[in-house]
């Protein structure tokens, strides 16, 4: 016969090591230093996290009572130094920090890199708004790159399916988180930009810690995302989860599901555009109708008639109207002509030997009815003949005066006698 065995449950042992931690003085109270990680609040109000440094973690959970005097708003990725007791969570098996008090250490490194790559690729221009390509009110082929094993894909397909169910939806599976997350997300991207065959690219994944969902906070992602030719919609984490990857697409969606519901309009838009589509088709038709109907009753023999019978008046109002302005234009030419015809005439008249006549002068004319225009031309006793405005004189020449000089006397020219 076998002797009795000597054992103890399972609890009994939890129990017995959580009155070892318990009586330890050390672990009644202490300050432990750590990066906070896995931050989650319940909706009890508890708040649940991962305390860690670089070879080892520690669980934490800081009640709802104990947040009172508490005025930091925790996140991942914060230092903090953290007073609490140590103590052992039956059901799982493991101790806990039970938190009584937080005081910021500074910036956890990742939080710190996440905060100098942002400012970085601010300045080089990737988040300006005016880069960023609008989405396709109906996009036909959508791109989704992301984990096959994730929530975030079921989420999203089933949101699609409810919504737009004839979408073309290509998934092209990649790492979220890890090492080789990054490089995988760039390649899938630049596939997809040489492709060029998608209307639209979705980048998601679920939530998890700041380390967990830190590929899309690398550059080659980020500049990845950048260089795509069709506008992308990064979803990554839950609705307080912020990524490089968010500042750098073209549009962040809050969730995966939320970004199903950007790309596919619900039925009520839907229904809503078609409405608006046929009203205006409807206001479309009754303009042509409208203006064919007009143009019919142009052309109605009646109508037509009227219609010429107007544009001949309005002709013939036209002809007199200009008949009148070419008589007018024909006068007034007529009348300068005439005053420059007079103006000539008038001139003509005044160099007309006979005007000359009338006001009192003669001329001289030799025998042989030539001008003599100088004294030159008549000596003494030539014959002339002086032509006045009622007839001619005959005359001999006498004597011959030239015309004063500066001193006063005559030069008189006497013919010698013999």
């Amino acid at each position: 016969m076998k002797a009795s065995l000597s054992y103890v449950t399972v609890s009994e042992l939890n129990n017995y090591l959580k009155d070892l931690v318990y009586n330890d003085i050390f672990l009644r109270q202490l300050w432990v230093k750590g990066e906070i990680s896995n931050y989650k609040l319940h909706s009890s109000g508890h708040i649940y996290f991962t305390l860690k440094d670089e070879n080892g973690i520690v669980r934490c959970v800081f009640f709802r009572n104990k947040q009172r005097n508490n005025a930091i708003n925790l996140h991942d990725g914060q230092n903090v130094f953290v007073r609490g007791s140590i103590s052992i969570y039956e059901k799982l098996s493991c101790y806990q920090l039970y938190v009584e008090e937080v005081q910021l250490d500074g910036i956890g490194d990742l939080y710190q890199a996440f905060h100098q790559l942002k400012e970085k690729l601010q300045r080089q221009g990737l988040f300006e708004e005016s880069r960023k390509k609008p989405l396709p009110y109906f996009p036909r082929r959508v791109a989704v790159v992301t984990s096959l094993s994730g929530a975030a894909l079921k989420d999203f397909l089933k949101t699609l399916e409810r919504r737009l169910p004839l979408l073309y939806i290509l998934i092209v599976p990649v790492a979220v988180q890890g090492r080789e997350a990054p490089a995988q997300i760039r390649e899938a991207l630049e596939w997809i930009n040489k492709k060029g065959t998608f209307d639209v690219v979705v980048l998601t994944r679920g939530g998890g810690s700041l380390e967990e969902i830190w590929p899309f906070n690398t550059e080659e992602v980020a500049l990845a995302i950048y260089n795509m030719n069709v506008p992308v919609i990064s979803a990554i984490g839950h609705e307080t989860d912020f990524t490089i990857s968010d500042f750098v697409a073209d549009i962040r969606a809050s969730t995966p599901t939320a970004a199903a519901e950007i790309i596919a309009p619900s039925r009520e838009e839907i229904k809503q555009l078609l409405c608006q589509m046929q009203d205006s088709l409807v206001r479309i038709k009754k303009n042509r109708v409208t203006l064919f109907r007009a143009l019919l009753d142009k052309y109605n023999p009646l109508h037509f008639y009227s219609y010429l019978s107007e544009r001949i008046r309005r002709e013939k109002q036209y002809l007199d109207e200009f008949e009148e302005r070419l008589e007018q234009a024909i006068y007034t030419r007529l009348r300068w002509k005439n005053n420059t015809l007079s103006s000539i005439k008038q001139q003509l008249e005044n160099l007309d030997p006979k005007a000359i006549l009338n006001r009192g002068f003669i001329y001289a004319l030799d025998t042989n009815n030539r001008l003599v225009t100088s004294i030159e031309g008549a000596n003494k006793g030539k014959r002339l003949q002086l032509v006045m405005k009622d007839g001619k004189l005959i005359a001999r020449v006498e004597e011959k005066i030239r015309k004063e000089k500066k001193d006063g006397r005559d030069d008189r020219t006497t013919e010698p006698k013999f």
